[in-house]
């Protein structure tokens, strides 16, 4: 019986062991395990030689408070290897722990909890400075973007030095995560994220298009109150720094950007009949867990073709999770429809910490919630298919197709 070992629920990164039946072929898709993690080491010298190039005798000058504008949980980089070499570095310039604050890019997400924050920044730095989670009734500084009002964080604008940590993945309408989207969506206001967000409604925004329009109105409104320093990573299958580039945002983001879009992307055979997407990392919440679907929205028709089911599978371990935007309530929440870039193939879920109820609030009626790994082989089985030819991909929130 061919036996599929992977990772799955996050952070936590527990083993899972999927079986399938004895006549089917699996054929695994996984990031590049050529490409060896950065040691820490390695990490500890990038951090410090970027903070190195900063002019921060005339930043202290200035005597204003430094800021770390970080990524949430729902990225998959963990900065508590950078942020205590950031935060030494800040303390020999002048900079008391008392003068540094750090701000979680939370855009709608979830707050983090304290033990979400240690994950994230390691336990010692959340002990030595004041933590924020960015709130959508502020404060904020209010700038003018094509004669709409923008409110940006105050805390973040208002810092001197301005330094950003942020993860590059795929964005099913960034393109990709990464760069400006700390800043926007990450610390804007409400009303701005609505508007920039609802172009997705007019086909604006797609996987892997950098220079799509959400995407030019992301970049345009972080030039807004740019970072002086940011930090910008790639993580492997473990969530580990396969890359990390660090220096003006442009310039760091387009270097991160040029690896992942190597990196990050796979060229999967013809002939794949059933499709399964371990949406790992980003499994932990029903809400996230679409951004696994980018692997089929990138495929070429030649791979997609025959296609008959497609899995997407994850922990769930947080329910349905929450979005203030795209969730139940928000101002951009539509019923789910079926998904035109599936073909027609069947769409079957396997969120043991969900519900039914919670899954067809993010995927639609049509489509089938198994409430264990055996449903999903029944139900794949009650295709009555000639021969079961399974593409798995084992880490799809972060793979692309080429």
């Amino acid at each position: 019986m061919p036996r599929v070992e992977t990772l799955w629920n996050g952070w936590r990164q527990e083993r899972l062991e999927l079986p399938f039946p004895d006549q089917w072929t699996v054929e695994q898709y996984s990031l590049p395990a050529a490409v060896r993690p950065l040691s820490p080491g390695r990490i500890h010298e990038l951090a410090r030689s970027a903070m190195a190039e900063l002019d921060l005798a005339t930043l202290r000058r200035a005597n204003r408070p430094a800021c770390l504008l970080v990524d949430d949980i729902t990225r998959p980089c963990s900065w508590r290897e950078i942020v205590p070499a950031v935060l030494d570095c800040l303390n020999a310039a002048g900079w008391p722990d008392s003068q540094i604050q750090v701000l979680v890019s939370l855009a709608g997400h979830t707050p983090m909890s304290s033990e979400e924050v240690e994950a994230k920044i390691g336990a010692a730095a959340a002990r030595r400075v004041a933590v924020h989670m960015h709130r959508f009734d502020g404060p904020f500084a209010w700038f003018d973007y094509r004669n709409s009002r923008t409110g940006l964080n105050q805390i973040f604008c208002d810092a001197a030095p301005r330094i950003l940590l942020g993860s590059v993945l795929p964005h099913p309408f960034a393109g990709f995560s990464g760069g400006g989207k700390a800043i926007m969506p990450g610390i804007a206001d409400k009303e701005s994220i609505r508007r920039n967000h609802s172009l997705l409604s007019f086909g604006k925004g797609r996987v892997g298009d950098t220079n799509n329009e959400i995407r030019r109105q992301i970049d345009a409104i972080a030039a807004l109150a740019p970072p002086h320093l940011a930090f910008q990573a790639v993580c492997d299958g473990q969530l580990r720094y396969v890359c990390l580039e660090a220096g003006p945002l442009d310039r760091s983001f387009a270097a991160a950007l040029e690896f992942a879009r190597v990196y990050c992307a796979c060229r999967p055979r013809g002939g794949h009949n059933v499709v399964v997407l371990n949406c790992f990392p980003k499994d932990e919440e029903l809400l996230q867990v679409t951004n696994a679907l980018n692997v089929v929205r990138t495929m070429n028709t030649g791979a997609l073709a025959g296609c008959r089911a497609v899995v997407l599978l994850g922990s769930a371990a947080k329910g349905l999770g929450f979005h203030a935007l795209f969730g139940p309530g928000g101002p951009l929440f539509r019923p789910p429809k079926p998904l035109a870039f599936l073909k027609g193939a069947p769409l079957i879920g396997f969120f043991p910490g969900a519900d039914a109820a919670q899954f067809h609030t993010v995927f639609s009626p049509d489509s089938c919630f198994a409430p264990s790994w055996e449903a999903v082989l029944e139900r794949l089985q009650a295709l009555q298919l000639e021969r079961y030819d399974v593409a798995f991909f084992q880490q799809a929130a972060l793979q692309i197709c080429t």
